[in-house]
């Protein structure tokens, strides 16, 4: 949400901040209708994909061409086009029928008060460490737990086997 302020302030006018913006959706809306085929992939090959694209993403955004930027900054908008998918469905399968609506409702909920506490959180980093620090940070967590998810769900697996 504050990337189209940051995009202004890399030189872009607000017709081309609007095309960048446009170009993300579209890319974004036909990764995430193709993310049925990444949720056959195995559980391994899956989480090296996305923890690839997030690191390609922090890399590109490290650098001083506000292009490179741009292009990390839209494989961080089809990361999450690519997981929404797959996280709705894996909660229609942990979630019986009957208190589906419920959990996505206060799961709704959780995320917009989460949203509201962090936001300023997030412009206090972004005055004091910039917005790459800021989008940096965030990824290289992300990367982060996802290995670390990777390796506790096959440790489980492992042990039930």
């Amino acid at each position: 949400m504050l990337l189209p302020n940051y995009i202004s302030k890399l030189g872009f006018d607000a017709s081309a901040n609007g095309n960048v913006f446009m170009i993300y959706s579209l890319a974004g809306g036909l990764i995430a209708t193709q993310a049925y085929r990444l949720i056959k992939m195995k559980f391994s090959s899956l989480t090296i994909l996305i923890a690839s694209l997030l690191f390609v993403a922090t890399g590109l955004e490290w650098q001083q061409n506000k292009y490179l930027f741009l292009i990390g900054a839209g494989i961080l908008y089809i990361v999450l086009d690519i997981l929404d998918p797959i996280v709705m469905q894996m909660l229609n399968l942990w979630v019986s029928d009957i208190s589906r609506a419920t959990f996505i409702s206060g799961l709704s909920f959780s995320i917009s008060l989460m949203t509201m506490i962090i936001n300023p959180i997030i412009g206090t980093i972004i005055q004091r460490y910039g917005t790459i620090n800021m989008l940096i940070g965030p990824s290289l967590v992300t990367i982060f737990m996802i290995f670390a998810a990777y390796f506790l769900i096959v440790k489980t697996k492992r042990k039930s086997n």
